[in-house]
C-alpha cells in the first residue's frame, strides 16, 4: 500500500473514532466522514463500498495492528495469552469511550459480530500454531479467542473491577486451559 492511501486510512480511522464520541455510528455520515478526514467522498468510495465497509476495515486494522506490535510471533501458548491480555486490557483502558460508543451501536456491534466469525482474521494463524496438540483446529481457536474477546467487552462495561484484578484472572483462566493445572 503506498504511502498516500495509508495517510487517507489513518485520517480516516482517526476521524471516525472521534465521532463515534460524539454520536452513535448510525448518525454519522460519509460526508461528514470525509469532512473531519479531510478527504474527499469520491476517495472515500474508491476504497470503501459504504460506511459499514470502511466500520469492518476500521476494526480489522486495528485488531492486525494490537496483534502485530503486541503479540510475540513465536511464543508459548501460555505467553501469547498473556501478552494478548495485556494488550486487550490496555486498548481497552485506553479507548474506553470509544469502545463503549461501538458497543451501544447496533449496527457496529453486527460489523464486529461478524468480523469475529470470519475465519482466517488477524491472528487466528498464530493462535492455531501455539495450540496444543490436537487443539489446533477451528473451534479451538473460536472458543480461546470468543471467550477472551468476551471477557474484555464484559470488564468495559464492569470497570469497577481493576485491570490488575481482571489481568489475574484471566490469566489464570488462559493457564487452567491450556496447561490443564489448576
Amino acid at each position: 500500500m503506498d504511502l498516500r492511501t495509508r495517510k487517507i486510512y489513518q485520517a480516516l480511522i482517526a476521524a471516525c473514532q472521534q465521532l463515534l464520541t460524539e454520536k452513535p455510528f448510525e448518525k454519522i455520515t460519509v460526508a461528514e466522514l470525509c469532512t473531519r478526514a479531510q478527504t474527499r467522498r469520491a476517495t472515500f468510495y474508491k476504497h470503501f463500498a459504504d460506511k459499514y465497509d470502511f466500520l469492518a476495515f476500521m476494526i480489522t486494522t486495528i485488531r492486525a495492528a494490537i496483534i502485530n506490535e503486541n503479540i510475540p510471533q513465536n511464543a508459548s501458548p501460555v505467553t501469547y495469552y498473556h501478552a494478548l491480555i495485556d494488550s486487550g486490557l490496555a486498548f481497552v483502558e485506553s479507548h474506553r469511550a470509544l469502545l463503549l460508543a461501538l458497543d451501544s451501536s447496533p449496527a457496529a456491534t453486527g460489523v464486529i459480530m461478524n468480523l469475529s466469525e470470519q475465519p482466517g482474521k488477524p491472528g487466528d494463524k498464530q493462535v492455531r500454531a501455539i495450540l496444543p496438540p490436537g487443539m489446533q483446529d477451528e473451534l479451538a481457536v473460536q472458543f480461546l479467542t470468543g471467550a477472551l474477546n468476551q471477557c474484555i467487552r464484559w470488564w468495559l462495561h464492569h470497570p469497577q473491577m481493576s485491570k490488575a484484578a481482571m489481568q489475574q484472572r484471566l490469566y489464570r483462566l488462559c493457564d487452567q486451559f491450556l496447561t490443564g493445572t489448576r
